[in-house]
């Protein structure tokens, strides 16, 4: 088992000591083995060490899942250094406030990137990484033609070094960092408030969530086998699961920097991907591809969903997929929130009930409160969390910070700012977030009840999204976004709309019943793969943000 006391550094050195000729990473054909990529990790913290970053400093890190991303991850804990992890294609005036406001030292970057950051380029000093460096020779020479010019303007940066030679550097002359209490990584979110923080994390949250890995992933023993590491770094799920799990028990990250259905089907047929985990989007993509089929998938293990809401269609169709091809792979749902580093509740193959996110991972406790009272089994209130996953806090925000936390019986407790209820036996089942819940006539309204039922029992709906919007006679009103598993005309959308709306007022409540139902092509998605509802009532309510 991992020991969650270690650095996260410290942590994954144990692992390449037992495995040193095992590989860690696999990457668009390249194999990266725990030898070489811990050799690879202690030059690049010696040349961190050595361009001046010291402990507590903040670098950010604002790449998608390639060798490099994980092996300056590692290198930064190696001197107490705090990992800020930012989407990539974040763009220059969102990347720049990021790191004013955690204070960052350094900036790293993909060479594509470069281009995109001119300002920050000659602001910060900048590590630019080539995805080519890890690849064949036929690869990286195609690649290297393709950046030429790129890379030409990039080394006469004065503020650039070429990650080339970073790794050329020396270990560090001091010890290991060994402070698994202090801050390891920077991560942002909307937070338990719904207003955007930056979430402090330690190498023991991270670590003691990795230390269940075994019970997250409904497996009893670990006998090697592969992640698909496609959900971001800077996403705790895909952080804590898709990356540190793994390379703590000898397994292999394949990283895939963008999600592509055509090479996730190689990879399971290549017994390269044993283990799947990410948001509704990817399994939909999947699902819909006649070769996501066949005995190869009989090299899936375990599958889990989060992120998002589920539909029970998603669950029902992976499931039947893969009894059909005789894998013993299942499809589960869970529940997370950064706060947390991510999952805190999980279904799996010996424990599991329709409708809810699973029980508490092991070494953690998840309740319903009534502010500090903790409700009886069944009650629904506000879900709280306790264990040694909980965040350090939000970054140089006390006030906030005190507010997310409160203690119960000894115990330290985190605000999730969603509704639900623990039943009986310790299932979880999640309502909705605090913050999406509607007051129509000072009735409570959960949109999230809303898209439940309409994705569940409404065959001629794909995907919904309720909202609320203000509204100066009632408070709030609700409207429906949908898209259709068909193409219709304006009569057939009027004739649905009256179907949805009836139906919704006859299962919930006539509050609960759509004001207006908007016919969508498309919903829009947020970096991490979730409908983005805001972005949905901008473009057809003009505002109105939750």
């Amino acid at each position: 088992m991992n020991d969650k006391n270690r650095t996260l550094y410290l942590a994954v050195k144990a692992t390449a000591s037992e495995h040193k000729n095992d590989v860690a990473l696999t990457f668009m054909g390249a194999k990266i083995d725990y030898g070489t990529m811990l050799a690879d990790i202690d030059a690049v913290a010696g040349w961190f060490r050595g361009s001046g970053i010291g402990e507590g400093d903040a670098v950010t890190l604002c790449m998608p899942n390639i060798p490099q991303c994980v092996i300056c991850f590692y290198a930064l804990s190696a001197i107490g250094a705090v990992a800020h992890m930012v989407h990539p294609l974040a763009p220059e005036a969102r990347l720049s406030e990021y790191m004013t406001e955690v204070k960052s030292k350094m900036l790293v970057i993909p060479d594509l990137s470069a281009p995109k950051y001119p300002g920050l380029v000659d602001e910060y000093p900048t590590l630019v990484c080539s995805p080519a460096h890890y690849l064949g020779f036929i690869r990286k020479s195609v690649y290297t033609l393709r950046t030429m010019s790129t890379l030409g303007a990039i080394k006469k940066q004065p503020t650039v070094t070429l990650y080339s030679e970073a790794v050329k550097s020396g270990s560090p002359k001091i010890a290991a960092f060994r402070d698994a209490e202090a801050p390891a990584v920077y991560l942002h979110s909307g937070c338990t408030g719904g207003h955007p923080k930056t979430i402090v994390l330690s190498s023991r949250a991270i670590n003691a969530l990795t230390d269940q890995s075994f019970g997250i992933l409904g497996i009893t023993e670990f006998h090697g086998g592969s992640m698909l590491a496609v959900l971001p770094m800077f996403h705790g799920f895909g952080l804590a699961m898709g990356i540190h799990a793994m390379l703590c028990y000898g397994g292999t990250d394949a990283l895939m920097p963008k999600f592509h259905t055509a090479d996730t089907i190689k990879l399971i047929e290549q017994n390269k991907v044993n283990y799947l985990i990410g948001v509704p989007v990817l399994y939909k993509a999947l699902l819909a591809q006649e070769g996501f089929s066949g005995d190869k998938l009989k090299n899936l293990c375990v599958a889990f969903v989060g992120g998002d809401y589920v539909p029970k269609s998603l669950l029902k169709e992976f499931n039947e997929r893969m009894e059909k091809y005789g894998s013993k792979a299942r499809l589960y749902e869970g529940y997370g929130l950064t706060e947390t580093v991510t999952v805190c509740s999980v279904n799996t193959d010996t424990a599991h009930r329709d409708g809810s996110v699973g029980k508490a991972v092991g070494g953690v406790k998840i309740a319903a409160f009534d502010g500090e009272k903790m409700l009886p089994p069944g009650e629904e209130g506000e879900l709280c969390v306790s264990g040694d996953v909980l965040m350090t806090g939000y970054l140089d925000d006390e006030e906030a910070t005190n507010a997310a936390f409160f203690e119960h019986d000894g115990d330290k407790f985190v605000r999730s700012g969603d509704v639900g209820s623990v039943d009986k036996d310790g299932f979880v089942f999640f309502r909705s977030r605090i913050k999406r819940i509607a007051k129509v006539n000072g009735v409570t309204v959960f949109p999230s009840e809303i898209e439940k039922l309409v994705m569940d029992e409404m065959p001629e709906v794909k995907e919904a999204c309720a909202a609320a919007k203000t509204d100066a006679r009632t408070g709030d009103s609700v409207v429906l976004f949908v898209t259709t598993t068909e193409q219709l005309d304006d009569e057939d959308k009027e004739r649905l709309t009256e179907k949805l709306t009836e139906f919704i007022a006859s299962r919930l409540s006539v509050y609960a019943a759509p004001k207006k139902v908007f016919y969508v092509s498309e919903f829009p998605k947020t970096l991490v793969g979730k409908v983005d509802v805001n972005k949905l009532k901008e473009i057809y309510l003009g505002g109105d943000k939750e």
